[in-house]
């Protein structure tokens, strides 16, 4: 009788039967969208006949839930509206774990969860698997690129008037970065040298020194930026802006996507920081170094 009045309570607060509705998919099959119904468990002997008699049918408790794919069923990238339901085929009944426990118990009941191709669809898994394969695969061609071009004496000679730019190894924070414009010069420098000396063309000797500088600095940023992910998950956050600002003023020049990437760390550290010490204006640290004495001199 327990069993009974619990499946009365299920239909009168799930109210009638609903159907899975079939999934909308273009043909050929590119992208689709529809509902799914994962099974979860099946119920106990005894709450399964009064489940029957109370349904006029054999149910299990599943998990229904409204799915988008790409390339077929099985790769789904986005999932949502999931809810708990005792079903049959494409027919079912809303339900909660609450709802539940009367039939399967309370510690079955609480340890009710979604199934994980609702939590993590398998098309996200591999669709962000395959973006992060990509992006490693450019950065190692980058890296290659850069050393192949490394290796050639012509191009080292042309480095020398931009390295001339960083010959001290301390400086304090903020003040050492060359400008925007003696960056540039000093790679025009080179261009011209390659140019004047080795006859390269112009386009192509900018290009290929351009590439080389990029990954000199952002070797140089990184020295910044893996040490302030290091004080953001301690908790310090004026280190890891300061970190993460630096990284950002060498990079804003040479890679502007890694540049708003920076960005986005500086400003995330930013407000982790106001929610402590109270908010600061946000300003982006300027593309230039200091000239003249500072007020304090």
């Amino acid at each position: 009788m327990r069993f009974a009045s619990a499946c009365v309570v299920l239909c009168l607060t799930a109210g009638s039967c609903s159907e899975v509705l079939a999934q909308q998919m273009p043909e050929p099959i590119l992208w689709g969208w529809g509902e799914k119904i994962k099974p979860i468990q099946d119920l106990p002997p005894n709450a399964r006949e009064q489940a029957k008699q109370a349904l006029g049918k054999e149910v299990a408790v599943g998990y229904h839930y409204k799915h988008f794919c790409l390339f077929g069923e099985p790769a789904d990238v986005w999932t949502w509206g999931g809810q708990y339901v005792l079903f049959r085929g494409n027919n079912y009944w809303p339900t909660s774990p609450a709802q539940l426990e009367p039939l399967l118990g309370a510690a079955q009941a609480r340890e009710l969860r979604p199934p994980w191709q609702y939590r993590f669809p398998p098309g996200l898994i591999g669709f962000t698997c395959l973006g992060a394969a990509l992006a490693v695969f450019i950065y190692v061609g980058h890296r290659r690129s850069a050393q192949k071009i490394l290796e050639d004496g012509r191009m080292r000679e042309a480095l020398q008037s931009y390295a001339m730019l960083f010959q001290q190894e301390e400086f304090p924070p903020g003040e050492s970065e060359p400008t925007a414009e003696e960056k540039r010069a000093a790679m025009q420098e080179g261009v011209d040298f390659l140019v004047e000396e080795h006859e390269i063309e112009p386009a192509k000797a900018e290009a290929k020194l351009r590439r080389l500088i990029t990954e000199i600095e952002r070797d140089r940023s990184n020295a910044y930026r893996y040490p302030a992910l290091e004080h953001e998950q301690a908790g310090r956050w004026d280190e890891a802006q300061a970190g993460f600002e630096r990284a950002l003023l060498i990079m804003q020049e040479w890679d502007p996507a890694d540049a708003e990437f920076l960005k986005t760390c500086v400003q995330r550290v930013r407000k982790k920081r106001e929610a402590k010490v109270g908010p600061e204006k946000l300003e982006w640290p300027e593309d230039r170094r200091s000239t003249s004495s500072s007020p304090d001199e």
